[in-house]
């Protein structure tokens, strides 16, 4: 038997707002680089998930708090910060650029004289047509160890390697060589 009762009685219920915040967002990281540089851009807020874009597209797979990137172009890059507890909460932050730097080709070499006396032979006597660009000589073609003033023999035959340094300090990825 079921009694029912003409009694009511008032029910409060009261909301709370448990949506997450998500603060503002940040990347680090970016900037411009030398073609063929690695660099790593950080978003500066916590989340539950991330999706990384360039320009409008998302980057498949990139779905970390970091985004390591091989610079081969000029682009810009954003990342969407996830929430999801209690309630699903996304923000999108500011897009920033990662700019690609050419590197410069490797320096044209000629010798500004062929007679060079054992012992007295210096960098000088060898002009690097580089354009605007910095040489750097090296002894060997791992291009590792840099010379100023190489040491030379009678009768020798000695091969000095270059590279091209511009102004923004990317290095030529091949070299010159002068025998």
């Amino acid at each position: 038997t079921c009694t029912l009762s003409t009694s009511s009685a008032a029910i409060t219920v009261a909301l709370t707002d448990n949506t997450p915040t998500i603060g503002d967002i940040t990347i680090t990281g970016a900037g411009s680089f030398c073609n063929g540089s690695i660099t790593t851009l950080t978003c500066s807020v916590d989340g539950d998930a991330y999706q990384w874009y360039k320009g409008e597209t998302p980057i498949s797979g990139e779905t970390n708090k970091t985004l390591i990137i091989n610079v081969t172009e000029t682009a810009s890059y954003k990342v969407e910060v996830i929430k999801t507890s209690p309630c699903r909460v996304a923000k999108m932050s500011d897009a920033v650029g990662v700019t690609k730097i050419d590197l410069p080709t490797a320096p044209a070499l000629t010798t500004n004289s062929t007679n060079v006396c054992p012992g007295t032979v210096t960098l000088s006597n060898f002009k690097a047509l580089a354009e605007t660009n910095t040489v750097k000589w090296y002894s060997n073609a791992d291009c590792r160890q840099e010379i100023t003033v190489p040491t030379v023999e009678e009768g020798q035959t000695y091969t000095f390697y270059a590279k091209a340094i511009n102004a923004n300090g990317c290095v030529s990825e091949g070299y010159s060589t002068l025998t």
